[in-house]
């Protein structure tokens, strides 16, 4: 995870823990010394696309948060990702800034 990205994602992390809501990590983009850590890692649940961040809500609900920069796109691995998890029900979001999350709260976070 570039530089940039990692800086919007913990704003949004501790954002999102300082309003009292769960939120996990989802580190999938890491890079691993040799092929076979990562099959290692991928054997114990690594999976290439899943968002960055899972956020836990009331009444058993769950969203799903990719951050990207200003110019970020999804990978293929990442849309393949958004569209499995949008026909199991979950909502899946896209957010640039803590401004994008602020914003999500008032309608889907309640915050």
């Amino acid at each position: 995870m570039r530089n940039e990205e990692l800086n919007i994602q913990s704003s949004i992390i501790q954002y999102l823990r300082y309003k009292g809501i769960k939120v996990f990590s989802i580190p999938n983009g890491a890079n691993f010394p040799n092929h076979y850590t990562r099959y290692l890692m991928s054997c114990s649940g690594l999976t290439s696309g899943v968002a960055d961040l899972e956020v836990l809500l009331p009444n058993g609900k769950a969203i799903f948060l990719e951050v990207k920069t200003e110019k970020g796109r999804q990978s293929k691995t990442q849309k393949e990702f958004e569209e499995e998890v949008k026909k199991l029900g979950f909502d899946y979001y896209i957010v640039r800034s803590i401004d994008d999350v602020i914003k999500l709260g008032l309608k889907q976070l309640n915050i």
